[in-house]
């Protein structure tokens, strides 16, 4: 999830099984996690390191 009114670097925020884990897209990093297990973290850092172009599109597009 990217939220609209976010603020810098580009992260993304990975919402589910009961925690939450932001990532940041350049470097690839996770900047803090709150209620997630090792397996989510790492599944979203999968997730984020295959789409990581869209992403930063996506975030490109909504904060310059």
């Amino acid at each position: 999830m990217i939220y609209l009114d976010d603020h810098p670097p580009a992260h993304v925020h990975a919402i589910g099984s009961g925690g939450m884990i932001k990532i940041a897209l350049e470097p690839l990093q996770v900047l803090s996690t709150v209620g997630a297990k090792t397996r989510d973290v790492r599944k979203a850092m999968d997730i984020a390191e295959r789409r990581r172009e869209e992403l930063l599109t996506a975030w490109g597009k909504h904060h310059g």
